[in-house]
């Protein structure tokens, strides 16, 4: 677990999942490791996608998946400054609400 510190200063602790970049098929099965491992530790999520330059469906799905069975285990998902990539491709397919994303313009 640790610390993060959100744009407004507030501090988010919790099991961290860094996404950047290309967040792509190539990514796909080493995300979806960190995301079992999280889910398995229980408590908060913390997604830190800042850095998210261009996501494709499959990560979107892993991150939908994510979402639904952290609900089902009553385990929290907070997200720390989503990128505008990730939030235009979430609204672009229909998932902003899903996965507790600000809807995209």
């Amino acid at each position: 677990m640790g610390l993060f510190s959100k744009s407004n200063g507030e501090m988010v602790e919790g099991n961290n999942i860094t996404c950047s970049g290309v967040m792509d098929i190539s990514r796909a099965a080493k995300f979806h490791q960190e995301v079992k491992a999280a889910l398995g530790k229980g408590g908060v999520i913390v997604l830190d996608a800042a850095e998210i330059e261009r996501i494709d469906t499959t990560i979107l799905q892993l991150l939908l998946g994510l979402c639904r069975d952290a609900a089902a285990r009553k385990v929290q998902v907070k997200w720390l400054a989503p990128s505008d990539a990730l939030i235009r491709a979430a609204a672009l397919l229909g998932l902003s609400k899903p996965l507790g994303l600000p809807e995209g313009n």
